[in-house]
């Protein structure tokens, strides 16, 4: 995973696919403003380092075709699952990826399929690599299920933890959390399970969005409100 992290060139993916508004240093799956924990970042781009460590780890171009073999004769290619209607920018991103992991011998994948394909193959099958979401978040953190081991969706039917991730600090922090009362706990709690899964990545963390705000010339500043999206849905 630190190897695989290392090789991908987030800055250009930044600029080249998302016209410069992804903040590409930005790790982790809390963005969410109130929280406040900008500490976790991602690492630069090192494919020296990143190539350093496959080799160390045992892989080799046993076939001469530019991609690594496992000392059991299998190849690094990491099988991405994708979920059809996919936007635009995803598979750019993928694509760009492959090409960066090409530099250390390693490869994407793309499989953009149907629901239902994408249901069998993701939750029964299990012979996927990377799996791909089009994820919105919203100010409430409700994104517990992708990292807690109680989720395990080969344990849980109704879980969404796709690669059976566990991980003890992340579940502490994620019990600390739900046992909160105060905003200053929750942050706490979740600033803990920042740090926790920056360490060890569950996922690939490839930038947070840096929307675009637009404002008439008359305005002169303005306040966000962090709880728009939720504005009297108790009605």
């Amino acid at each position: 995973r630190e190897a695989v992290s290392l090789a991908l060139d987030r800055e250009r993916y930044a600029e080249e696919i998302c016209g410069g508004f992804l903040r590409h240093d930005r790790a982790g799956i809390v963005p969410q403003t109130w929280v406040g924990d900008a500490s976790p970042r991602n690492p630069a781009q090192d494919v020296d380092r990143a190539s350093e460590l496959m080799e160390e780890a045992g892989w080799a171009d046993t076939t001469g075709d530019g991609i690594l073999e496992s000392p059991a004769g299998d190849a690094f290619v990491l099988t991405a699952l994708v979920l059809e209607p996919a936007a635009p920018e995803v598979v750019a991103t993928l694509e760009a990826m492959h090409a960066d992991l090409r530099d250390i011998g390693r490869g994407v994948a793309i499989n953009v399929v149907p629901r239902d394909r994408f249901v069998t193959w993701y939750s029964e099958e299990r012979t996927w690599d990377l799996v791909v979401y089009d994820l919105r978040l919203y100010p409430a953190f409700a994104e517990f299920d992708l990292l807690g081991s109680a989720w395990d969706i080969r344990t849980n039917p109704g879980g969404w933890n796709p690669g059976g991730y566990s991980n003890p600090d992340a579940d502490a922090a994620l019990e600390a959390y739900f046992a909160a009362v105060e905003v200053d706990e929750m942050a706490d709690a979740l600033a803990d399970l920042q740090e926790a899964i920056t360490e060890d990545p569950f996922a690939l963390w490839l930038g947070y969005p840096q929307d675009l705000t637009l404002l008439a010339p008359q305005v002169r500043g303005f306040v966000p409100n962090p709880v728009w999206s939720t504005l009297d849905t108790r009605l």
